[in-house]
């Protein structure tokens, strides 16, 4: 029987390209990869055909779900297995992977922890937005609060953060993003500071939104995003006006918002229910299946095995030169749906102190793919 080992592998924030020469090489090696929901589905087709895939489902499960998983690395690694706990960002970073890692010490399983590129960091870079920069303050704070559905701010100091000069990044839940907005500026940060909201990072789905710290409050509050964000507020995020790269990533503005007291009207690419004073989810909200179909960014995509793809930016380039021609390209890639791998659907159920884990494989194996 083989030695039992786990690696927990930070993802990154949602381009696969993002992940480390490290972790691509645990994908490669394992015999089993229990995965979070968010991860990118061209991850899995790093692995070999026979590994076994698990979706355990979110990044940040309920307890009871989480002790199921915990139980579930066990169980594989005690079967002789490899196994790779693949995690959406970095696994000690707003995550259960320093959990994990300190149930397979106590069971005496050996285990690697490979870090990924933190959401915190990442999906700001993407929009062009630095999380440090001299003069933007000396304080870099990370607020959690994407794991509750509730429509409650995170219970945190928000005086003294509202205090503080620097950034500020908060993983953001969907109905979390106006009640985080609304106790910064009740507590004293001031209403004029730079602010962006970011959503889809990193993903060909990226939307950015920014302006100052009243106006996208006025925004979210009159026109729910109603998707998971992340949240940054500072003077680096004024910033964005000259990082980011226009043609490369979609722009839109908070300023670019005609304001007015019955609705909220956008003008850079995302529709507005006039009726219901709603964000249309079209363009905004893409399904986790759609983002993964429309393939990555750019970056290292031979890191992967995949054809290189071009960037939007090399793209344009072409199109403007066959200008006049027909069938002239539109300054896009489409890169044809690709079958996710078998899925594996994990149950459990608490039956006295032990959480079994029970689980049926939907399919056993993959074609491989070239």
């Amino acid at each position: 029987m083989n030695t039992p080992f786990v690696y927990i592998v930070g993802a990154g924030p949602g381009d696969p390209a993002l992940i480390s020469v490290r972790g691509q090489r645990c994908l490669q090696a394992a015999d089993v990869i229990v995965y979070d929901h968010r991860v990118h589905a061209r991850l899995l087709r790093v692995a070999r055909h026979d590994a076994e895939r698990i979706d355990v489902g979110p990044a940040a499960p309920k307890p009871l779900e989480q002790d199921a998983i915990c139980f579930l690395l066990a169980e594989k690694a005690r079967e002789g297995r490899t196994v790779v706990r693949l995690k959406w960002g970095d696994p000690f970073v707003f995550d259960s992977g320093g959990k994990e890692a300190l149930f397979l010490h106590e069971q005496g399983i050996p285990f690697e922890v490979v870090p990924g590129v933190p959401a915190a960091i990442g999906i700001p870079g993407y929009a062009g937005v630095p999380v440090t920069y001299a003069g933007g303050g000396d304080a870099l704070t990370l607020v959690r609060g994407h794991e509750d559905e509730s429509q409650t701010a995170p219970q945190i100091d928000w005086a003294s953060l509202a205090k503080l000069k620097g950034t500020v990044v908060c993983y953001a839940g969907s109905r979390q993003l106006g009640a985080v907005l609304d106790a910064l500026l009740s507590h004293g940060r001031p209403r004029s500071e730079h602010a962006a909201v970011i959503v889809n990072g990193t993903l060909p789905s990226q939307r950015t939104i920014d302006g100052s710290l009243e106006e996208l409050a006025a925004l979210v509050k009159e026109s729910p995003i109603g998707l998971p964000a992340i949240l940054v507020v500072g003077r680096v995020a004024g910033l964005r006006e000259h990082l980011f790269q226009p043609g490369h990533r979609e722009r839109v503005t908070a300023r670019s918002l005609h304001l007015d007291h019955t609705r909220l009207r956008l003008r850079h690419g995302l529709g507005l229910d006039g009726e219901r004073g709603e964000l249309q989810a079209g363009r905004l909200g893409d399904s986790a299946e759609r983002q993964q179909e429309t393939g990555l960014h750019g970056g290292e995509e031979q890191l992967l095995g995949a054809p290189r793809i071009a960037r939007p930016v090399e793209i344009e380039r072409r199109r403007r030169r066959q200008v006049g021609h027909a069938g002239a390209r539109q300054g896009r890639v489409a890169l044809g749906t690709a079958r996710d791998p078998g899925r594996v659907a994990v149950g459990e159920r608490l039956h006295g102190h032990l959480l079994a884990a029970r689980y049926s494989t939907q399919a056993s194996s993959v074609a491989s793919r070239g």
